[in-house]
């Protein structure tokens, strides 16, 4: 992470993983602690950072933490609550505190929570200090929920481990079942020592983790330690305030995006219709033409459609006079023909009238013969020939010619 260094704070030293310094004590109910301050501005020159970050874990007795039952409740609700009671789960005597809760379950009510509480002129110092020598606050935790990070809890264990960690005047043993705190016990030396502490935790089968040097161990692992957070209230309403200021200007920021990539689409779109009318209008005479030859073939091919569909239903009248003509008895003619339809009128003279009405109806064309008047006895046109019959019919022709 560029810029960020975990600081381990002791009462008397303050360490990175690989620088350390003596502290002057503070002065308690004191607003500065200006060799705190001092050594700072020692560890940002030998940085060389211009605006670094700092992740501040407090050791004991700066910070003190346990393992306590409570509802489940918001972050901010925690702090009210430990805070409002500090007294109740820690020994504080009347100074002012700072508290702050972690659940330690995802599920479930009530739930286990790493508690911790510092004096609140304590964490203001702190604060103050790191603010004063150029330092930007990221977090400040118990050295408890530093240890577990640098130890690796939660990272997919699932055997009981005993973190072991030999601090001043006192054995601190974190309990971790399935990757999480269990519980938090604090043990004097006077009673016992941390080889004891080790071989009875092995003897139940616990695998034991020591931690050699708490400072270092600590400020390895306040990077990635989550909480309780020890900032004073100030601290809180300003990282508020930068977070929301940060998902304003985001916010303004996809905002503008949005926006330029609406007016580049809608440029685009502009830039493209342009072309495509630029385009159309290259070709608009090429197209007009197209379209009126277009338009003069489908006009040619309907005409053409139409004389074949009237070729194919008209009557051949040669081939049905041909027709009649080889049908009629050899004394008639005819003197009149006249196509109407499907129908041909006749008007002729024979001989016999009666002979040309059956002669006709043999014909393959005819469908039916009517007569459309009365046969009249005339004299034959021959000098002493016999008298002749005018005769008029009308012939029906079938539907289906051969």
């Amino acid at each position: 992470m560029r810029g960020a260094v975990g600081i381990a704070l002791a009462p008397d030293r303050i360490a990175t993983v690989s620088w350390s310094r003596p502290l002057a004590p503070r002065v308690p109910g004191a607003a500065e602690w200006d060799d705190l301050r001092l050594a700072l501005v020692e560890l940002k020159e030998k940085l060389g950072l211009r605006r670094p970050r700092a992740f501040v874990a407090l050791l004991p007795p700066l910070a003190q933490a346990r393992v306590v039952e409570l509802p489940r409740l918001g972050a901010s609700e925690y702090a009210r609550v430990l805070s409002r009671d500090a007294a109740r789960y820690f020994v504080t005597g009347r100074v002012p505190q700072v508290a702050a809760g972690e659940p330690l379950e995802s599920r479930g009510s009530p739930v286990r929570v790493l508690a911790a509480t510092a004096p609140r002129d304590l964490s203001d110092a702190v604060v103050s200090a790191l603010e004063a020598s150029g330092w930007r606050v990221e977090s400040i935790v118990p050295a408890e929920a530093a240890w577990l990070a640098a130890a690796g809890a939660g990272r997919g264990r699932r055997d009981r481990v005993g973190i072991v960690v030999a601090a001043g005047d006192a054995i601190e043993v974190l309990h971790v079942e399935a990757g999480r705190l269990a519980s938090l016990r604090r043990l004097p030396v006077s009673a016992c020592s941390a080889d004891d502490v080790t071989a009875a935790l092995t003897d139940l089968g616990v695998t034991v983790q020591r931690l050699s040097d708490p400072t270092t161990s600590a400020a390895v692992g306040a990077w990635d330690a989550i909480g309780p957070q020890l900032l004073p209230e100030r601290s809180l309403v300003e990282r508020r305030y930068r977070a929301i200021r940060l998902a304003v200007r985001r916010s303004a920021v996809a905002l503008a995006l949005l926006v330029a990539a609406a007016g580049l689409d809608w440029w685009g779109a502009r830039r493209e219709l342009a072309a495509v009318a630029a385009r159309r209008a290259g070709i608009g005479a090429e197209v007009a033409a197209a379209l009126a030859r277009q338009d003069t073939l489908d006009d040619l091919l309907a005409r053409h459609a139409g004389l074949e569909r009237a070729d194919r239903e008209a009557i051949r009248w040669s081939e049905v006079l041909a027709d009649f003509s080889d049908y009629l008895p050899r004394d008639a003619y005819l003197a009149a023909f006249r196509g109407r339809g499907d129908s041909v009128g006749l008007e002729g003279v024979a001989q016999r009238a009666a002979g040309v009405f059956t002669a006709l109806q043999r014909a393959p064309r005819v469908a039916g013969v009517r007569a459309d008047a009365p046969i009249r006895q005339e004299a034959s046109p021959r000098p002493g020939a016999p008298p002749v019959e005018r005769f008029t019919v009308t012939a029906r022709l079938a539907e289906h010619q051969p």
